[in-house]
């Protein structure tokens, strides 16, 4: 039997996070949720993960410092990162930019997609 690939996700809101963990499991997928920059650090530093989702204006280390962290741990870990709406993440982010940008609130298709379109990246 195949390890399920693991996600880890790194959202302020609790409400979103458990819907993204229950979502994403739905599909299959072992989720990790850290509710702040700084436990998004911890998981990145000490655990192998397939792909890294994120929202930008998570607090104590934000979306941009977490995507600088994963690089050095996990060169080639795939990234979404969540935007408000109105918020241009290129225009934040400089050179750490993400695979994908989804703006909040999101769409399961549009996730789900994206997800598997990374995870079966060669």
């Amino acid at each position: 039997m195949d390890t399920p690939q693991q996600i880890l996700v790194v959202e302020g809101d609790p409400q979103t996070r458990e819907l993204l963990q229950e979502y994403l499991e739905r599909h299959h997928f072992k989720v990790l949720v850290a509710e702040d920059g700084l436990q998004g650090m911890e998981y990145i530093q000490s655990r192998p993960l397939d792909l890294l989702i994120l929202n930008i204006d998570v607090e104590y280390i934000n979306g941009v410092g977490l995507i600088q962290l994963s690089r050095q741990h996990h060169a080639a870990l795939p990234t979404i990162c969540m935007t408000g709406c109105g918020v241009s993440f290129e225009r934040v982010a400089g050179q750490e930019n993400p695979d994908i940008v989804l703006s909040q609130p999101l769409n399961p298709d549009e996730l789900l997609q994206s997800v598997q379109s990374l995870l079966s990246r060669p």
